[in-house]
């Protein structure tokens, strides 16, 4: 996990997954992109985390780390539920290395 670049952004990106559609690059059919859904990146893991309106269904979102963890700034970043306690860990690691 790279620290120095998440320190640097304002907040994690949000990607957009398109649905897919059965017209050839080569038919003149001019279909609109359909958004499929949106998801950001595990900041950890590197995997999708799927943004769900349902909280019930979410496996992840965005997390402020608090200034007692890291207190050269805010951070704001994505993970999955599981990778949150591990990713935590890491960054007090560092926050004692610095």
């Amino acid at each position: 996990m790279n620290l120095k670049l998440i320190e640097a952004r304002e907040s994690p990106e949000k990607f957009k997954k398109y649905k897919q559609n059965n017209s050839s690059h080569l038919s003149k059919s001019k279909e609109k992109l359909e958004v499929d859904y949106n998801y950001y990146i595990c900041d950890f893991c590197g995997k999708e985390i799927r943004i769900e309106k349902d909280w019930e269904k979410r496996t992840g979102g965005t997390y402020k780390v608090p200034m007692s963890i890291w207190p050269r700034g805010s951070l704001k970043i994505a993970v999955h539920n599981s990778c949150l306690e591990a990713t935590i860990q890491e960054i007090e690691e560092k926050k004692r290395v610095l």
